[in-house]
């Protein structure tokens, strides 16, 4: 088996941050939360997806089932995600037979992922390094892969106030997103987040570790490197536990929705 190291942005280049994988917010789940998330469905853009959830005997998401529909093309697929004795993710596991790994420094807090994306049926793969890095808090600060990152910065109370997304090469973009205002509701946590990308011209899901605020925004300014700005609004429908189960954004269109099994 070849491996070949890749930061070139046409093995993978990110187009849409969306939302996936989440755990409720509250309780840690590996102390065995009582709430979990079933099923996800998005839809923005001519993007839309539906994935269902499986649990293992600890309440950790070991398996997602998921159907991507992107604008002229459709794809279907299955993850697995493997813990450590640790109950912390170490391997997920595509159903193209792409996977990646993780490591974490001696806090628990993941440091490094490791994507391989198998190119040719002889099982030589590309190579792509992630790289994590976290406050005292516990709070993602910032991620990186070769020019392309995202940074994160919070306020005391735990809510992202700002993120800067910096596109990779030829781009060389930044963009910043402002949260202005939050709802006192629970947000869902999301333990890991999916990119669409585009290895070798084809969609694919890649899933990551992301940082959520501890509430739900309500208000973002979006501020473009060309000096434009955008205001983008959210409105949420909640459970009786008070879970967002329902989310809209105007003007830029959004919808998602969460079925969360609570006990």
């Amino acid at each position: 088996m070849k491996l070949i190291l890749e930061i070139n942005p046409k093995a993978s280049i990110f187009l849409l941050l969306l939302f996936v994988l989440p755990m409720c917010d509250g309780d840690d789940p590996r102390a065995g939360n009582s709430c979990k998330l079933l099923r996800h469905t998005s839809s923005f853009n001519g993007i839309s997806t539906v994935e269902t959830y499986s649990y293992n005997s600890d309440d950790l998401i070991s398996r997602i089932d998921y159907t991507l529909n992107y604008i002229i093309d459709s794809i279907a697929g299955t993850v697995v995600v493997k813990y450590d004795q640790s109950k912390r993710i170490s391997k997920i596991t595509y159903s193209d037979d792409n996977y990646s790994t993780f490591e974490y420094q001696s806090n628990g807090t993941v440091v490094l992922e490791t994507e391989y994306i198998k190119y040719d049926p002889n099982g030589d793969f590309y190579v792509n390094q992630f790289q994590y890095e976290f406050d005292d808090r516990g709070l993602l600060q910032k991620y990186t892969k070769g020019s392309y990152y995202k940074r994160y910065e919070y306020n005391a109370d735990g809510n992202i106030t700002r993120m800067f997304q910096k596109s990779a090469p030829p781009i060389n973009e930044e963009l910043v997103y402002e949260n202005l205002s939050w709802d006192n509701n629970k947000t869902i946590d999301y333990q890991l987040t999916y990119v669409i990308t585009y290895p070798f011209g084809k969609p694919k899901m890649h899933y990551q570790f992301a940082q959520k605020s501890k509430n739900n925004e309500l208000h973002t300014k979006l501020y473009f490197p060309s000096g434009n700005t955008r205001d983008d609004f959210y409105e949420y429908t909640y459970n009786a536990s008070g879970y967002p189960i329902k989310v809209t954004r105007d003007p830029f269109f959004l919808e998602v929705t969460h079925t969360v099994g609570c006990n």
